[in-house]
């Protein structure tokens, strides 16, 4: 996996950018999964999978789901 590693300053309104640092990313085949930052959350990081990559279908999707508990407190 990899991760970007500099952005430009206003990158969240630089769609070209974005775009093509994805295409560049994609097309040179250099990893599966690039880690990017969310635009939406600023904390929070994307992994990005490179349908491209020769890893691409030995993929597993694995999904579990961890049921939320409030806090009796909220109740209270």
């Amino acid at each position: 996996m990899r991760s970007l590693e500099s952005l430009p300053v206003h990158w969240r309104d630089d769609e070209p950018w974005t775009q093509d640092a994805g295409i560049r990313w994609r097309t040179s085949g250099a990893s599966l999964g690039l880690w990017v930052p969310s635009a939406v959350e600023p904390e929070e990081s994307n992994l990005i999978l490179n349908p491209d990559h020769a890893a691409f279908a030995s993929i597993v999707v694995t999904i579990e789901r961890n049921p939320f508990q409030f806090d009796a407190r909220l109740f209270a």
